[in-house]
């Protein structure tokens, strides 16, 4: 087995973060397990199969910039509503 990553990154909040560090790994074979720790809630914990931080489309290893993109407008439209006298 290779190394595992210490500090991880979630695609989705997960315990309401989404930056973690590997606070112990456990179990055998396709049971093997990891217990995460949330960054800015370190009295969290949350634990995975090993098989479900490696999947990519869910987790990247390391400390990975989060952008938001809810509320974006991608075409930058920022323009707000008339009042009805000046239209």
């Amino acid at each position: 087995m290779t190394k595992l990553a210490s500090h991880w990154t979630s695609s989705a909040p997960q315990l309401g973060c989404r930056h973690f560090r590997v606070v112990t790994v456990g179990g055998k074979g396709s049971e093997r397990w990891v217990e995460l720790e949330p960054l800015l809630k370190p009295s969290l914990r949350l634990r995975l199969k090993l098989s479900l931080l490696r999947d990519r489309q869910q987790w990247c290893s390391g400390l990975q910039a989060v952008v938001e993109t809810e509320g974006f407008s991608p075409t930058g439209d920022t323009t707000e509503q008339q009042p009805a006298a000046e239209r």
